[in-house]
């Protein structure tokens, strides 16, 4: 089956993130600071406030892979069309669950979170580690 755009929420003010099951409004997560939370949550609070602020661009930066590391300006509403067309060819719904399980510096990382804004997903969030998988309770359905 496949959800159609009119299920997604594109409107920033509107959005809200399901945390290991709570829902988050922008207002909740401004309202948070990332020392009052356990890793490795301030990251995903620090990228939240970014997301949520004023701004139709949030920085980037890339890995220095092929060349020098470089900070690029991406369009938030570009991430969202891309975490759109992910959701829409994997079948994700409200509700399904998704791993976080990488640092925020990348991009991968962030595009987890702009899905699970859009979507309605449940946002899972874990150290990065080499085994991943092993405190994970929930069944997840995006990993």
């Amino acid at each position: 089956m496949v959800h159609t755009r009119e299920q997604m929420i594109f409107d920033r003010d509107k959005q809200a993130l399901i945390l290991d099951g709570k829902t988050l409004t922008a207002q909740d997560i401004a309202a948070i600071k990332s020392t009052d939370v356990e890793m490795p949550l301030p990251d995903v609070f620090n990228f939240l406030q970014r997301w949520f602020d004023e701004s139709d661009y949030i920085a980037v930066h890339t890995s220095g892979s092929t060349g020098t590391p470089k900070t690029l300006q991406v369009e938030k509403n570009k991430m969202m069309q891309s975490a759109r067309l992910t959701c829409e060819y994997l079948g994700l719904k409200e509700g399904d669950s998704a791993l976080l399980c990488m640092n925020l510096r990348y991009i991968g990382a962030m595009m987890v979170v702009v899905r699970s804004l859009i979507r309605g997903l449940n946002l899972i969030v874990r150290q990065p580690s080499g085994h991943p998988l092993a405190n994970v309770e929930t069944s997840l359905t995006f990993a």
